[in-house]
């Protein structure tokens, strides 16, 4: 049978559209490809920081067309955990840190990545490169970039200073950075004056201060041995505690307790303990650690609007100067990150987005670490 020209070129048509069509089905079919993926590992600096976070989130997910998961752990686990994840290889891309905590984890297998490349990238605008920067090097390389600071101040309970004895002159010499009489003794005696029973039960209700000896002591006890003189490091990253400087702190604080200057069991309390005891006009002074900027700008007046308080310089230590800690937060990133190149992006955005720069000074109180 002879088959026309016509209906072999019809033929040919449908066979040419059925292997078009069986090509493209698969390509209409199929998922779009899926995002990467950027694990970031946060520490409670703020309550509920993913959802506090989620608005700048969302903007770096749209910028570079990437998912952010935001995993949060606590202060006291975070070392732990992140040990913990990089050995059973599941660690993040990138991990919230503080000075305190980026050494174990660039020490633990070299597990940190160096970062020096992106600090070279901005170091001529950063603010205060020698200290910034240096806080966050380790044996001469740096294995994280700070992308802001903050310092601690103290504060007194305006109230209980002024049931104690204290005028309002007096109050407000202690927030007089070139006042010498405001040191370690004067310290001492509001300490004792302030210690006192005023709701008149018989039993004392309110003391000077409130020391938190339990989880992370040894944050606030930095501040102490500052005072008094001292460093936790030698030049060479050696331990440094076996000083006479140590030996002061450790003196000052005992003694206090021992006078019953300090809320009992202050041995074991943990730090926000501490700080809820000022809060609450249980103690007269909030020293260091309990005054971040975040605390005494704005949660202490949004939580109890009656507490009545005062921001104030630290005392003139044994030292003879005035110490307290500068806080950094960076960013670090881990070598076993499966997106290097976008962990390095985030931290270029965090360093330069004028939102993320935004947030960081009015939502934390915190100063950005650029020009």
């Amino acid at each position: 049978m002879s088959v026309s020209p016509k209906l072999i070129g019809i033929i040919i048509v449908v066979l040419v559209i059925g292997v078009a069509v069986g090509y493209l089905i698969p390509s209409l079919t199929a998922p779009p490809p899926e995002k990467p993926v950027l694990r970031v590992w946060l520490m409670p600096f703020i309550d509920e920081p993913e959802k506090v976070l989620a608005p700048i989130v969302e903007k770096f997910e749209e910028k570079y067309d990437c998912v952010v998961e935001l995993t949060t752990v606590s202060y006291a686990e975070a070392v732990s955990k992140i040990q913990a994840a990089i050995a059973a290889g599941e660690a993040p891309d990138v991990v919230y840190q503080t000075q305190g905590r980026f050494i174990p984890i660039a020490e633990f297998g070299e597990a940190a990545l160096v970062v020096d490349d992106l600090v070279e990238e901005f170091r001529d605008q950063f603010l205060y490169p020698d200290i910034l920067l240096e806080s966050v090097k380790w044996k001469g390389h740096f294995y994280g970039v700070p992308f802001n600071f903050w310092t601690y101040l103290w504060a007194v309970n305006v109230d209980i200073l002024k049931e104690a004895g204290y005028s309002d002159e007096f109050i407000n010499s202690l927030a007089d950075y070139d006042n010498p009489n405001w040191n370690w003794d004067t310290l001492h005696e509001i300490l004792q004056r302030c210690t006192m029973d005023r709701d008149g039960d018989g039993e004392i209700d309110t003391w000077g201060m409130a020391y938190p000896g339990g989880e992370n002591w040894l944050h606030p006890f930095l501040l102490w041995l500052w005072l008094c003189g001292g460093e936790p490091f030698t030049e060479n990253y050696e331990p440094n505690f076996n000083t006479p400087e140590v030996v002061c702190a450790l003196s000052w604080l005992k003694q206090v307790m021992e006078e019953g200057l300090m809320p009992p069991g202050s041995e074991n309390l943990k730090a926000g303990e501490a700080i809820d005891y000022f809060k609450t006009g249980k103690v007269a002074v909030l020293w260091g650690s309990g005054g971040w900027p975040s605390n005494l700008c704005e949660t202490f007046k949004r939580d109890n609007p009656d507490l009545n308080y005062k921001v104030i310089y630290p005392p003139l230590g044994r030292a003879g100067r005035r110490d307290t800690y500068l806080g950094v937060a960076l960013w670090q990133i881990l070598k076993q990150s499966k997106n290097i190149e976008l962990a390095k992006n985030w931290i270029r955005f965090w360093l330069t987005d004028p939102d993320a720069q935004k947030f960081q000074e009015d939502y934390l109180y915190f100063f950005p670490v650029l020009e």
